[in-house]
Parts: C-alpha cells; structure tokens; sequence
C-alpha cells in the first residue's frame, strides 16, 4: 500500500506574517529563483542517475545515490511521480528509504528534480516515489491567509515516526500527555498517534536561520509542555526565502500559519513494514503558508501567532501545585479538536490517578477584544471518570468561545485552573418544608431546606420566596443542584437566536453551576380573569434570562456552596384569590 514517508506532529501556538497574495496565471518551478537550477520533467528518463539528501543522524545531511525507474502519471495533484530506486550505505544502514525522509530533494548531476514524498509498506523499501519541483512549486499560487499579529512560540519536544501510517494519513505524535490523550486526538484527527519523549518547554525563534535541502525540519500544530507536530526533509529554498519541503500534503489544510522549525535526527529505524526516524524538534525558523497536494510551502525568517494555554492544577489531597503551558496554531477549529484531548491528558498526567473525584474548574479567556476578559466557573462530581467529565465541558465550551460565529477572538488566551481531589465532596438534598400549604398572589413562601455534606451532620438553611401577583393554583417549590432541571423558558423552539458575543457570554455566566442550590417557585402563567397581560412571563426566553426575570421578582433563591449539590426536591402549594379562606 502506497503511504506518505510520514512526519511526526506536535501541539503548538502561531504567530502572523503576510507573503502576499495569490500569484496570477500557471506556474512552472523556473519562476521562483531557487538556490539551484531546476530540471522539466519532460527531461526526466528511465535509467537517469542522480542523488537524494536527507539526514539520518543529528544535523548533518548526507547522500544517496537513486535511479529513476519512470515517470507516471496522475489523475489529480501532483500531476506526475517519478519512481526511483536508493541504493548506498546509507539506505543499506537504514533499511531503505525511511519515514521522515518526506522532502528529502532529488538532484541529476546539479539540477533539482523534484523531493522524495511516498513509498509503499511492506514492500521494497529501496523504491520511492519523487514529487516533481514543477508539481510541489504550484503550492504559491494559492493566497495566503494569516493573521495580522506577531507573538513570540517558544518550543521544544521529542518524538517517534510512526510506521504504520498508510497513504494518505500522516500519524502525528504526541509528548507531554498520556494514552488517553493519545486515543483521543487519533479519533479527532482520524489519524494514527504515535506518543513520545518530549515537551517541558520551548525553544527559542532564529531569526536569522539559514537553511538548506535535506535539511531535518519540523512542523507543528502545538508546542510547549505538550507537543503535536511532524518532521520531514527540506526539499529547496529560493533566494527570497521561500522554501517547499514533504513533497505530500501535512494535514492538506490549504492556507495555513504552522510554525517551521529545525529538526535534530537521533536514528533511523529499520523495519520490515516501513523504516522510521526518531527525532527532537528544534528551533522555529519559520511559517509554513501553504498545506497542499504537492508540498508544503512557506517563507523562512517570519513567525505565525499563536493561542497560548495555561493548565493549572491544585492537588488538594496531596497539597501540590503544578503548572502547564503550551500553545496552539490560530485556526479555531484546530484549537477546538486539540484542547479537549491535551485537558484529560494532562488531568491523568498531573493529577496521577484515573477514577472517582470532585473538582472545582475556572476557565478563563482573555484578549481577542474581551476587555476585561471573560471566565467560567464550575464543579463537577464523577463516580467513575472525573477527568474525562471536565474534558467533556472542556470540549463544549472551548468549542462555543472560538468557534463563535459572531467575531474572531485573536490573540487569544485561554487558562484552565482545577482543584481537584479523590474525595466526594458532595452535598446532599435531605428534605424541604414550607411553612404552611395554601397562599395568596404577592404572599411570601418561607422555604427550610435540610442539607447534608457527605458523610457529616445535617445543616438547615432557610429561605423566602415571593409569590407573583396575579399568580393562581396549583404550584411548586423544587430545591434541586443546579443544572438539575434547569429552565428552558417553556416554550420549545425560539423565535430569536443570540445575536452577538457579548450576549453569548453573558448567557454562559448565568448558567446554572453543581454547586448552587436552587430554590425556585414553579407556577403557570397568570390564570386570574382581570390579570394584567404584563405581568405574563414572556415567551421564548432563554434559560439566563429565566434565570434573571425569576430572581429579580424573587421567585427564585440561588444558595452557592462549597460542594457539588446533589438531589432534587419538590413541595406543592396552593395559591388562592386575596380574601379566600385558607
């Protein structure tokens, strides 16, 4: 099966440049004025002898010698590849040619034919196939979309090649984070993980980096403590720096701002399925712009922008503090798909257990035009999981901030602050009463409510709701843990939808929390023949906005401990007209 000569993936942040737009008309890889002349494939013949450049070990690139066998073509991007044959000590030391050699440049005597992009596993591993410099070139036609601001992407990780990856999947590895995380970004990306060494920190930016083909180069979607990214061979550079390298797609996202960053090659490893390298990522050198077909492509000596995360965590049994940082590429879709899986991951890494648990969360956003910034609390309480509890909110509400269809929110910050601890710190619902049964429109409902924390002594609170006028009936007092039976408004589907994000937010806050007791008054609509139509609810409100008309009439009371509440109770009253006989 044919398969990318992968490379491997790490989590990281972006900064911005601007390489200008789409260029005009079709291209051939004699208008970009590389750092050596270039060779048509119509040149190209079976029996040709030339040589590849790669890195095998360290920093230092070495050659091979390779045969073309020919040149077939392609319904689709890239038009063209050329099979060729490696021979050599080199490709004899690494068992043949090797994944990480993704835009390893193949030159007949001093002209660039094209890099080395895919191989086949479980195979020959001495034939590959070249993508054509006139294929891979094509990458610059297409315009470049990046965001407006530079921000300095410190990172540093080690990794693995995968050797399993079949065309057209790359793996991607992960270091800094564990096999769930693993698991998890796999089924994200829909693409085999690979975990590794790595992470704790960040290298510097060069910003006077020289590179040249068949130079070991990274690529990264994230960096820092944790890290997802992949590595490949630099396939040539042009006198303006510019460069192209994989000879394949990376994620084949088109217009993109990954960071480009030196690699560091520890050994090739030799495989009956596919050879692999093992390698470290080093300093970013650079933005990849263009993610396509062909090749990557992009422009070294300038640097994307980036999300930058904080992961704090408070052991509250083992009195430890631990903190985390890392930094994801500026595409919302992407920060959504890797926050998730990075969270459970370094729950399980820090925290050190898997199981049952109580947590208090604070996710906090800042930057991207929120003035004075915008932060979430919230507890949760698992039996089972309760890292992968918080991932799932984790999850919803990362998605709702940064894929908001109201504005972009760059730069961007986003930190997550946990204490978290084994023991069920939960508080029980016992009993409500009500101090008597039958009332009238604007009277007053003295609720008790007898709470308990697990396992210690019952506590009772007392509280006073009012009843609205006009108000008749039947009604409810429910004493439940917040988020339990939370008001929808009633009225199913909406006849408005949240507008703007400042609105969005404010509905998020008010939200209900695990860790309030909600004492509310449930009534129908005004039922008396003289009501004022005023006074109705009014229709198709969301829950915030329940929330906020019922405590400001005071027919809800919201109590916020200290513990997740847990348990629902309801009391039925009788609301009669003024002057009736209770």
């Amino acid at each position: 099966m044919m398969r990318f000569l992968r490379s491997v993936l790490s989590i990281l942040t972006v900064a911005s440049l601007s390489l200008g737009t789409a260029l005009d008309g079709e291209l051939c890889a004699s208008d970009f004025p590389f750092s050596s002349p270039v060779m048509d494939l119509s040149k190209i013949k079976p029996g040709q002898k030339g040589k590849a450049y790669t890195v095998v070990s360290g920093s230092s690139v070495v050659s091979f010698p390779v045969t073309v066998i020919s040149v077939i073509p392609q319904d689709g991007d890239p038009s063209h590849l050329i099979a060729i044959r490696a021979d050599g000590p080199v490709i004899e030391a690494t068992g043949g040619i090797a994944a990480g050699m993704s835009g390893s440049p193949v030159y007949i005597g001093d002209r660039l034919i094209g890099a080395i992009g895919y191989g086949w596993n479980f195979s020959d591993h001495r034939l590959g196939l070249v993508t054509p410099i006139e294929d891979m070139a094509k990458v610059f036609q297409w315009r470049e979309e990046i965001p407006p601001f530079v921000r300095e992407v410190p990172l540093n990780s080690t990794y693995a090649e995968s050797s399993d990856v079949s065309y057209p999947k790359m793996a991607l590895c992960l270091s800094g984070v564990g096999l769930r995380a693993q698991e998890r970004l796999s089924d994200a990306f829909d693409s085999p993980v690979v975990l590794s060494g790595g992470g704790d920190g960040g290298p510097a930016l060069d910003t006077k980096a020289s590179l040249s083909p068949g130079d070991a180069i990274g690529v990264l979607l994230a960096w820092g403590d944790v890290t997802v990214g992949a590595t490949g061979t630099l396939s040539a550079v042009s006198k303006d720096g510019k460069f192209l390298a994989f000879a394949h797609p990376f994620m084949q996202r088109g217009s993109v701002a990954y960071p480009l960053s030196r690699a560091f090659i520890h050994h090739v490893v030799p495989s009956v399925e596919a050879p692999f390298k093992i390698g470290s990522f080093g300093d970013i050198v650079g933005t990849v712009t263009q993610d396509r077909a062909q090749a990557i492509g992009g422009v070294i000596g300038t640097f994307p922008p980036s999300v930058g995360l904080s992961f704090k965590i408070y052991d509250k049994d083992e009195k430890k503090r631990q903190v985390k940082n890392f930094r994801i590429v500026p595409d919302p879709f992407l920060v959504s798909q890797i926050t998730p899986p990075v969270f459970l991951g370094l729950m399980d890494r820090t925290w050190g257990r898997r199981g049952s648990g109580t947590a208090k969360m604070t996710v906090s956003f800042e930057g991207g035009g929120l003035h004075k910034g915008w932060s979430y609390t919230d507890f949760f309480f698992s039996p089972n999981d309760l890292s992968d509890r918080m991932a799932q909110e984790v999850s919803g509400l990362v998605s709702s901030i940064v894929l908001n269809p109201y504005r972009e929110l760059l730069p961007l910050g986003v930190n997550f602050t946990v204490e978290v601890s084994s023991s069920p710190r939960i508080l029980y619902l016992d009993r409500v009463s009500l101090d008597k049964e039958v009332y009238g429109p604007g009277d007053t409902v003295e609720v008790s409510v007898h709470m308990r924390p697990f396992r210690g002594k019952t506590q009772v609170r007392n509280f006073s709701l009012s009843i609205p006028e006009g108000v008749l009936g039947p009604c409810h007092v429910t004493v439940r843990g917040g988020g339990l039976g939370e008001p929808d408004g009633g009225q199913g589907e909406m006849d408005r939808s949240i507008s703007s994000l400042e609105d969005l937010l404010k509905e998020l806050s008010d939200r209900e929390k695990a860790n309030e007791v909600v004492i509310e008054l449930s009534y129908q609509q005004a039922i008396s023949d003289d009501a004022d139509v005023g006074q109705l609810p009014p229709l198709g409100e969301f829950p915030g906005e329940v929330r906020r008309r019922k405590i400001k009439e005071g027919s809800m009371r919201v109590y916020r401990s200290d513990f997740y509440v847990e348990g629902s109770l309801d009391r039925s009253l009788m609301v009669l007209p003024s002057g009736a006989d209770g």
